[in-house]
């Protein structure tokens, strides 16, 4: 793997840290924590003694294997018999390639090979002051093609896939719920909290499926689909982007928080539940004037009881009530995510149709500068020109029209 230091001249501000662990007489042990700093990636053995300091972190994971060998007399052990039915399993060996960022912008990236048991043992142990302090990962091989904002997670730069990933964010269906439906799916899979979950509260999770081998890309879609299927469709739309990356951990050591792992089949394997997938949905928009054709005359004579030298918002009131942003974030996993990283690398186009969001939701003048601030270019002045504020909801939606 090569160094992402080598190309990335600014460095993350935080440090990243990983515990590394093999697996051992059939289960797996932990053997040290490795920590990315300036000079490269430190290895910290399980006594937290320093090993040494390497290029990267395969170089430090492969030194901590070697101490740990030369302390017990040898590596891991190989397949377990599954206790059920006495088929051979790997779960315990099987790794599977993940892609880790300090952060949504991507800047920087470290592939790692983990079993699904050392990956959810990583996602229990990582935890934050809050989610934007969390790291990102993804199932995918990124190549080093940088975009213009000099991210290495894109559609673009993505050059094979190990695993999906789909996310769950309603909360209609427990995590409990979502385990079980693996395991009768009989799918291998790593399924985890987010970072804030509350049991029966705030019902959101992911589920990770690892590959038997590396795929192209381009059947992301069709692996995801079959998933989507076990779950009648309700997984997030966002499951189904090529290059669309997850946090993981907790926030301030959740107590709540978990990851478990359910032994089975790989996804690609699976072609048995293509009769049943179901794929990225997307509700047409309802086409004006539908079964009449709308002829020009029609909208003359629409218009012709308006006085032209009066504005179309005059007269017009507005008596629903207003829409409160936590029940907007809760159905657009787009803007939680803008609001969670706070405008963090967003495109301007994208940023505008933030501001012309706030324009609709009450506080829209301050919760403008919540989803910005979070981004290098921001200037709370720019911000405040983009004439979000206004004395009442209604005057702004008027002003919108």
């Amino acid at each position: 793997m090569s160094n992402p230091s080598a190309q990335v001249p600014h460095q993350p501000e935080t440090w990243t840290s990983s515990v590394i662990s093999i697996a051992h007489n059939g289960g797996y042990v932990s053997i040290g924590t490795t920590i990315n700093c300036e000079e490269g990636s430190e290895a910290y053995d399980v006594d937290d003694v320093l090993v040494g300091t390497f290029r990267d972190e395969d170089g430090a994971s492969d030194a901590l294997c070697d101490r740990w060998e030369a302390k017990n007399g040898g590596g891991p052990t190989n397949l377990e018999a599954d206790e059920n039915t006495g088929a051979t399993s790997d779960i315990n060996t099987r790794t599977v390639a993940v892609t880790f960022f300090p952060d949504k912008r991507a800047q920087s990236q470290r592939r790692i090979d983990l079993t699904l048991p050392q990956l959810a043992d990583q996602i229990r142990r990582k935890t934050g002051p809050s989610k934007e302090k969390l790291p990102w990962l993804k199932l995918m091989v990124f190549g080093e093609k940088r975009s213009d904002r000099n991210c290495l997670r894109t559609n673009a730069n993505a050059e094979g896939l190990t695993g999906i990933e789909v996310e769950y964010d309603k909360g209609e269906i427990a995590f409990d719920t979502a385990i079980a439906a693996m395991r009768t799916a009989k799918l291998s899979a790593l399924a985890y909290t987010s970072p804030s979950y509350v049991p029966t509260t705030k019902e959101r999770w992911r589920i990770l499926l690892p590959l038997s081998t590396n795929c192209e890309p381009e059947e992301r879609e069709k692996f995801v689909a079959r998933v989507n299927g076990l779950f009648k469709g309700k997984l997030a739309p966002e499951s189904f982007n090529l290059s669309l990356a997850y946090l993981y951990g907790s926030v301030n050591g959740n107590p709540a928080h978990r990851a478990e792992v359910i032994d089975g089949d790989f996804i690609d394997l699976r072609t048995d539940l293509d009769q049943d997938a179901i794929g990225k949905s997307a509700s047409p928009r309802p086409k004006p004037g539908a079964g009449k054709h709308i002829t020009s005359a029609d909208i003359a004579d629409a218009f012709k009881h308006r006085d032209p030298g009066k504005g179309l918002g005059e007269g017009i009131t507005f008596d629903q009530p207003v829409i409160d942003f936590e029940l907007v974030k809760a159905e657009c996993a787009w803007l939680r995510t803008v609001h969670e990283t706070h405008g963090a690398g967003e495109l301007e186009p994208l940023w505008k149709m933030v501001a012309n969001v706030c324009v609709f939701l009450p506080n829209g003048d301050k919760l403008i500068h919540e989803l910005s601030n979070g981004d290098a270019r921001y200037t709370r002045e720019e911000t405040e020109g983009q004439s979000i504020a206004g004395p009442t909801s209604q005057q702004l939606r008027l002003a919108a029209m």
